[in-house]
C-alpha cells in the first residue's frame, strides 16, 4: 500500500509533461550553413549559369560580329579599290591604244619622208605638217583630259610638233624619261605627275604617257611620242569610290603619289611601303588606326585607298551597348529566377528537414504545411504527415496499454504482499494448529479467492501485451511502407535523370546538323564570290567590245546584283544559324548545370528512407520490451498456479488437521517463499511498466 501513492505521482507527473508539450510544443529550427542549403545552392546555380552564360554569349557575339564587321568592311573596301582600278585600268588602256593610233598615222610616216627625201619642198613639208597637225588635234578636243600631244624628233632632220599646252619649252632630249621610251623599243611607260607635266610646259599637274615610234620604212626610231594627260582625270575616274572620309591614291612604281585629292601631295613619297599586289590591311599612320586597301595595275602603278578605320567599324559600339544591356537583363532575371526556384524548393525541402527532426526527437504532433501542393514535395509532405498520424495513433494505443500494465502490476503488488501477509499469519499457526485448526482453513479458504483473483488479473495482462504486440506489428508496416515509397520516388528520380541524359544527347546532335549547314552556307558563299567576279570579268570585257557589249554588260551587272542579294540572303541565314547554334549550347550548358540537382534529390530521398528505417528499428526495440513484459507475466502466472496448489494443500492440511505439525511447517515455509517471489515479480512488473512509461513520453502527440 506504500508504494500506490508513487505509481499515482508518477502517471500523474507523465501526465503533466505531456499536456505542457501539447499546449507549449517545441520549435526545432534546421540550421545549416549556406554553403550546405539546397536553396542557396539552387539560387547560386541559376545565378551563375545565367550571368555566364548571357556574359558568355553577348562578348562572343560582339567579338564575332566586330570580327565579321571588320573583315566586311576590309573585303568590301578591297573590293571598292578593286572595281576603281579595273575602270582606272580600262582608261588608262584607252590611252595606249590612242598612242597606237597616233603612231599607225600615215601623216607621220608622209611627213618624215617629205623631210628626208624632199628637203626643198618647204610647200610639201608645210602642208604635210599642217595635215598632222589637224589630225593630233582631233584627239586633244575630243578629250578634254589630253592636254598635250607632242612628237619629239630624235634627229635634226625631222621636226619637232607640239598640240596644246603652249607648245614644248626648253631641251627634253636630255630628259631622263625620253631614254626609257627609246629603251623600251616601241612599248609604252607611263610617266608620273609633276607641277608642270612631263614636258614642263603646263600649268596645271599632269601625269604622261611616253613611247617611241618607227620610221615604217627603216624601222628606226624617228620620234618620241608624249602625251600629258591632267592629273584630274585619275581623280575623276577614282575619286569618291570609298564614299566620306575616304582619301584615294595613285602611286607609281617607286611609291611615289601620282594622284591625289590634295595636289600638294603629288610627287611625295606614300605615307607607308605596301606588299603584295592586292589586298587590305590596318595600319596606324599619325596613331591613327587607317584601312589601307591596294591593287596594283599592269602598268606597274598601283591604286591605293585610305580611310580611317573607326567610322567604319562605329556599328560595333550599339552591339557592345546592347550585350551590355543584355548582360544586366540576364543578371536581374538570374536572381529572380534564383530566387523564386530557392522558395519553391530549398525553403519547402528545409521545413520539411526541421519537421522531421522534431519528429525525431519525439514531437509527433508536428505537421507539413506543403501537403496541397500536387507535385513531388507535396506527396512528400502528404506521406509524412499520414505517417505521423499513425505513429501518434500507436502511441496513444501504447499509452492505454502501459496504464493498464501499471493498474494491473499495482493490483498484482498489493495481492503479493497480501499473500506474504498470509504466509507469515500461516506461519504463526503453525505453532499453534493444535488450537487453531479452524482458523487455517478459514485463512486457507481466503487464500485461495486471492489467488483466483490474482490468475484474471494475470489473464487481463496477457491479452493486454498481445494488444501491444499487434499495434506494434502495425507499426513496423507502416515503416516499411514508408520506406518501399522512398524507394519508389528514388527509382522514379533516377527515370528522370537517364531522361535528361538523353535530351542532352539529342541537343549536341541537333549542335552537329547546325555546324553542318554552317559548313554550307560557306560554300554558297564561296560560289556567290566568284559569281561577283566572273561578272566583274564579262564587264570588263563588255566594256572592252564598246557598242557591241553594252547588252552583255547589262546581264553583267545583273549577275552581280543577284550576287550580292545571294551574298545578303547567305549572311543573314549564317546570322540565324548562329544565333540558333549558341542557343543549342546554351541549353546544353543548362542541362548539365541541372544534372547534380537530380543527384542531389537522390541524396535527399535516401536520407528520408534512412529515418524511415530508425523509426522501423526503434518499434522493432520496442516489441523486444513488449515479448519481455509478457515473458515476465508468463512467469507471475506460473507463480500463482503454484500459490493455487499450496492454497490447496493448505486447505488439505486443515481439514486433515490430524496430520504433524512437522508437515504444516514445511507447507507454511513454502508457503513463505511463494509470496517472496510474487513480491519481486510485482516489483520487476513494475520496473518494466515504467520504462515503458519513460520510452512513450518521448513522444509528443
Amino acid at each position: 500500500m506504500k508504494n500506490r501513492p508513487k505509481i499515482l505521482q508518477f502517471l500523474a507527473k507523465s501526465k503533466t509533461k505531456d499536456r505542457e508539450r501539447i499546449e507549449k510544443p517545441e520549435r526545432l529550427e534546421l540550421r545549416l550553413s549556406p554553403s550546405r542549403s539546397i536553396g542557396v545552392r539552387l539560387f547560386l546555380y541559376f545565378f551563375l549559369v545565367i550571368v555566364v552564360s548571357v556574359s558568355s554569349v553577348g562578348y562572343l557575339s560582339y567579338d564575332r560580329s566586330r570580327q565579321l564587321i571588320e573583315t566586311q568592311v576590309e573585303e568590301a573596301k578591297r573590293l571598292t579599290v578593286m572595281e576603281a582600278a579595273e575602270k582606272l585600268q580600262i582608261v588608262l588602256q584607252q590611252y595606249e591604244d590612242t598612242s597606237l593610233e597616233i603612231m599607225l598615222l600615215p601623216e607621220i610616216n608622209d611627213l618624215a619622208t617629205a623631210y628626208r627625201l624632199y628637203p626643198d619642198d618647204i610647200m610639201g613639208q608645210l602642208e604635210i605638217r599642217r595635215e598632222l597637225e589637224t589630225r593630233l588635234n582631233t584627239y586633244t578636243f575630243s578629250d578634254s583630259s589630253i592636254a598635250s600631244v607632242h612628237l619629239l624628233s630624235t634627229d635634226d632632220v625631222l621636226p619637232t610638233l607640239s598640240i596644246g599646252g603652249g607648245g614644248v619649252v626648253g631641251e627634253l632630249a636630255d630628259a631622263p624619261w625620253v631614254q626609257q621610251a627609246i629603251e623600251q623599243d616601241g612599248r609604252g611607260i607611263w610617266l608620273s605627275s609633276s607641277e608642270k607635266g612631263p614636258s614642263g610646259a603646263l600649268s596645271t599637274p599632269a601625269f604622261g604617257y611616253a613611247r617611241i615610234i618607227k620610221d615604217q620604212g627603216t624601222f628606226n626610231a624617228s620620234y618620241v611620242y608624249l602625251m600629258e594627260l591632267r592629273e584630274e582625270r585619275l581623280q575623276q575616274i577614282v575619286g569618291g569610290a570609298l564614299g566620306e572620309g575616304g582619301h584615294m591614291y595613285v602611286l607609281d612604281a617607286a611609291g611615289n603619289i601620282v594622284s591625289s585629292d590634295n595636289q600638294s601631295e603629288i610627287g611625295t613619297p606614300f605615307a607607308t611601303s605596301l606588299s603584295g599586289n592586292n589586298g587590305a590591311e590596318k595600319l596606324t599612320i599619325d596613331g591613327e588606326e587607317t584601312l589601307i586597301a591596294h591593287s596594283m595595275l599592269q602598268s606597274g602603278w598601283r591604286l591605293v585607298g585610305v580611310q580611317p578605320y573607326a567610322p567604319l567599324v562605329a556599328g560595333t559600339q550599339t552591339i557592345f551597348n546592347v550585350t551590355i544591356g543584355m548582360l544586366i537583363a540576364g543578371i536581374i532575371a538570374a536572381v529572380i529566377i534564383g530566387w523564386m526556384v530557392a522558395q519553391q524548393i530549398g525553403t519547402p525541402l528545409r521545413r520539411m528537414s526541421a519537421l522531421m527532426k522534431q519528429a525525431e526527437g519525439g514531437d509527433l504532433s508536428v505537421q507539413s504545411p506543403y501537403a496541397k501542393r500536387k507535385d513531388e514535395i507535396g506527396t512528400l509532405a502528404t506521406g509524412f504527415n499520414e505517417m505521423l498520424a499513425n505513429i501518434r495513433r500507436l502511441v496513444e494505443d501504447s499509452h492505454a496499454s502501459v496504464r493498464e500494465v501499471m493498474n494491473t502490476a499495482e493490483e498484482l503488488g498489493e495481492a503479493s504482499r497480501r499473500t506474504a501477509t498470509s504466509a507469515k499469519e500461516i506461519a504463526i499457526a503453525t505453532e499453534q494448529i493444535a488450537i487453531g485448526a479452524s482458523n487455517v482453513a478459514e485463512e486457507a479458504e481466503k487464500v485461495t479467492d486471492v489467488t483466483n483473483v490474482m490468475g484474471n488479473k494475470m489473464a487481463s495482462t496477457v491479452a493486454a501485451n498481445e494488444q501491444m504486440a499487434a499495434a506494434a506489428a502495425d507499426i513496423r508496416q507502416s515503416s516499411r511502407q514508408g520506406a518501399e515509397y522512398m524507394q519508389e520516388l528514388s527509382e522514379k528520380t533516377s527515370e528522370t535523370e537517364q531522361l535528361t541524359v538523353s535530351m542532352v544527347s539529342k541537343v549536341e546532335e541537333l549542335q552537329k546538323s547546325t555546324a553542318s549547314i554552317r559548313d554550307i552556307l560557306v560554300l554558297l558563299n564561296n560560289i556567290t564570290k566568284q559569281t561577283n567576279i566572273l561578272s566583274l570579268n564579262a564587264t570588263i570585257e563588255a566594256a572592252r567590245a564598246g557598242e557591241a557589249g553594252k547588252g552583255f554588260m547589262v546581264v553583267a551587272d545583273e549577275i552581280r546584283k543577284l550576287a550580292d542579294q545571294s551574298k545578303q540572303s547567305i549572311e543573314t541565314v549564317g546570322t540565324i544559324t548562329d544565333r540558333i547554334r549558341s542557343e543549342i549550347e546554351e541549353t546544353v550548358g543548362l542541362m548539365g548545370r541541372a544534372y547534380p540537382l537530380f543527384q542531389d534529390q537522390i541524396a535527399s530521398v535516401k536520407q528520408s528512407n534512412e529515418i524511415f528505417l530508425s523509426v522501423n528499428d526503434r518499434m522493432a526495440e520496442f516489441t523486444a520490451q513488449l515479448d519481455a513484459v509478457s515473458d515476465a507475466v508468463q512467469q507471475l502466472e506460473t507463480t500463482q498456479r503454484t500459490l493455487s496448489d499450496a492454497m490447496s494443500s493448505v486447505s488439505a492440511v486443515a481439514e486433515e488437521s490430524s496430520a504433524t505439525s512437522e508437515e504444516v511447517a514445511s507447507l507454511s515455509s513454502d508457503q513463505l517463499q511463494v509470496g517472496d517471489s510474487l513480491v519481486g515479480l510485482a516489483g520487476r512488473l513494475e520496473d518494466v511498466s515504467k520504462r515503458l512509461s519513460d520510452t512513450l513520453n518521448k513522444f509528443r502527440l
